[in-house]
Order: C-alpha cells, then structure tokens, then sequence
C-alpha cells in the first residue's frame, strides 16, 4: 500500500505490533503496549499481544474493545481496503469520514437508520460507491442467531457484509446459519465469512463462505 505510514494507524486507532511493521509505522509513532487477551470471547488461554495505539485513550482501551479495535484493523489488511475507504467505528463510534457522515445524515433523515446496529467498520469499495459495507469481527460472545438478526437489518442499508472470526468452528455456525436465511428468500445482497486463525500475530485467513 503507497498510503505514508502513519495514515495506516490513524485510520485503525490500535493494531498489532506486527501489522504496524508491515506497515513502516514506527513504534515511536505511538503507545506501545502489551496485553494478555482472550483470542475469542469462549477461548480458555490468553495470548500476549504487543500492540501500537494513535493515542493514550486508545492505548488504555479495556480487552474487549481492545481486541475488537486489534482485530479490525488485521480485518481492513485481509481486505486491502485503503484508510481513505475505510471508517473504523470498533474503537471510536465517532470515526467516520466526511463521507460516512453525509451517508449517516442521509439515512437517518429517511428514518432508515434506526434501530440499526453499528457494524465494527464500514468499508466504501470502490465498485459499491453509493453505500458502504459493513464489517464485523464476531468473537462468539453472541448467539449465532443474533448475528442472522444483525444481518437481515444491515440488507436494508449496506451494500454488502463482511463477517471475520477467530473460530473455525464460529465461521462455520455463521455460515450455515446465513445460509438459512438466504434459503428462505430471494437474496441478493453479498456476504463474505472468513477466518482468522492467528490473528495477533499474522494476518493468515480462510474464506469460509461467499454468497454473491
């Protein structure tokens, strides 16, 4: 990516110390910091991840933001989604581009918005250019049927879904459980679910299944 390094860590917020070194983003460019984390929300071991924070706030973040922000930003990576196409709400709800903000304005104004649940990211594709998709990292704290849920609500106002999990096993249940919800309707709109195995220290993935 020809983005200048830092551009890369203000988009995200925190990310891996590894991804910042793939990057070029120098650690004294930020908060260095450890943590031992949970991979997954049901995972039994912890595992140290060394990460890089844009500001004190963000380098203080608590676990469960912590590796939500972590591992949207290895999300945006496996994606190759620019910073400039990229708002980043995991760690600020407030991180939207000028362009985010104008979409959000719009659809609330038509009432379309509400009771919508912020996905962790959204992601303006360059052959989607009217409304973004929406990225969630699913560390299986939620059933599988809130995430079918979430889905049916996001059709409405994205223009597609990326699902990323930590858990083979979790990006299977998501799989069969949105291929259920496909089979009950004429469907569309694309989805994509992938897995990350190790994400705090590579930005490996698998994709487990794609509708469209």
């Amino acid at each position: 990516m020809g983005e200048p390094p830092l551009v890369h860590l203000a988009c995200d917020g925190v990310m891996p110390l590894w991804l910042a070194r793939e990057y070029g983003v120098p650690p004294r460019a930020g908060f260095v910091r450890y943590l031992w984390l949970h991979p997954t929300a049901r995972a039994v071991r912890k595992v140290q991840v060394y990460y890089l924070a844009w500001s004190p706030g963000e380098a203080a973040l608590g676990s469960r933001a912590l590796r939500h922000g972590l591992m949207t930003a290895v999300a945006r990576r496996v994606l190759a989604a620019p910073p400039d196409a990229w708002d980043s709400l995991a760690v600020r709800s407030s991180r939207r581009s000028s362009r985010g903000r104008a979409w959000a304005r719009r659809l609330g104004r038509e009432g379309r918005l509400r009771g919508v649940p912020r996905p962790d990211a959204e992601w303006w594709r360059e052959d989607w250019a009217s409304d973004p998709w929406a990225v969630e990292v699913d560390t299986g704290r939620l059933p599988v049927e809130r995430m079918a849920s979430r889905l049916l609500r996001w059709s409405e106002v994205y223009a597609g879904s990326v699902w990323l999990t930590p858990s083979e096993a979790r990006a299977h249940a998501l799989a069969s459980a949105f291929q259920a919800v496909v089979a009950r309707r004429y469907w569309a709109w694309p989805i994509r679910v992938l897995y990350l195995p190790r994400w705090w220290e590579l930005g490996e993935f698998w994709e487990v299944w794609k509708w469209r």
